[in-house]
């Protein structure tokens, strides 16, 4: 916006025209001529800081005339003039997101073509590993889980057997048989320890996947606490609430208040007039 301030240096159609042309161009590429050294191309920063400087220049411009506007209106002067001013605003950022679409278009596709040709590739090769560690996942659950009960059964077995000579002791020691009593618990006692003994303890899930395969790969595992939501109405959400990050409580405020909540422990809910600038006619 270099002379009259009131309005762009470069009438939007115009300078979204300028650039259109620079960014379409169709050059016949020949070769240089004997001895001549081709410069080093541009970098694309330099390129688009070189090409699109009016941009630059005008949004300075644009700046100065915003900061000679007191920061707290007090007048319809004031207020009319900082409209122009968002107006103009308006239509250079018009150019500008014009022109950086432009800009990026043939970058966005040329990482939509890299993405489309690796991505279904890495996926299948992420499905492939993700099943795998899956089955290996549930075979080494389901050994845990068999190692598990086989421990439980033989404690339960020995247990009873237990409970059942101290029963006795019990009838021995009531009956006056001391020495009878003494056995049996010594009976129960032992029986109890040679099932703890001979019993093979759990193995963890790292003892159970650390392995090396033949072609000399590397398998190793974690236990790790997961879960499942059940029923979501019976979560106390009260126990996590300082989980709760500020921008999700934010958005869910806003939801609250977009579908007509007006009414919120803690939120003060009002009305804002805010102002909007449309394009000139």
């Amino acid at each position: 916006m270099t002379g009259n301030s009131d309005a762009l240096a470069i009438p939007a159609e115009q300078y979204a025209e300028h650039l259109k042309a620079d960014l379409d161009p169709d050059p016949i590429e020949r070769p240089p001529g004997p001895g001549h050294t081709n410069p080093p191309e541009p970098t694309l920063l330099e390129r688009l800081a070189a090409e699109h400087a009016q941009l630059d220049l005008d949004t300075e411009a644009l700046a100065v005339r915003a900061n000679a506007l007191p920061a707290v209106f007090k007048t319809d002067a004031e207020k009319a003039t900082a409209g122009d001013v968002a107006a103009d605003a308006l239509a250079l950022w018009n150019v500008g997101e014009t022109v950086r679409v432009a800009e990026k278009a043939p970058f966005l596709k040329g990482v939509r073509d890299v993405d489309g040709h690796f991505n279904p590739r890495l996926q299948r090769l992420d499905r492939i590993k993700t099943g795998m560690l899956a089955r290996v996942t549930a075979y080494n659950n389901a050994v845990i889980a068999e190692q598990r009960r086989v421990r439980d059964e033989a404690e339960r077995k020995a247990r009873e057997e237990a409970d059942k000579l101290r029963r006795q002791a019990e009838e021995s020691a009531a009956a006056g048989r001391a020495e009878d009593a003494f056995a049996d618990i010594e009976d129960a006692v032992a029986i109890e320890t040679q099932a703890r003994a001979s019993t093979p303890p759990v193995q963890s899930a790292a003892d159970l996947t650390r392995l090396k395969t033949d072609s000399g790969a590397t398998m190793s595992s974690r236990t790790v606490w997961t879960f499942e939501i059940e029923n979501v109405d019976l979560i106390p959400l009260d126990k996590l609430r300082l989980l709760f990050k500020r921008d999700a409580i934010e958005a869910a405020i806003g939801i609250y208040v977009k579908n007509g909540g007006r009414d919120l422990a803690g939120v003060k809910i009002f009305q804002s007039a805010n102002a909007q600038v449309s394009r000139r006619g």
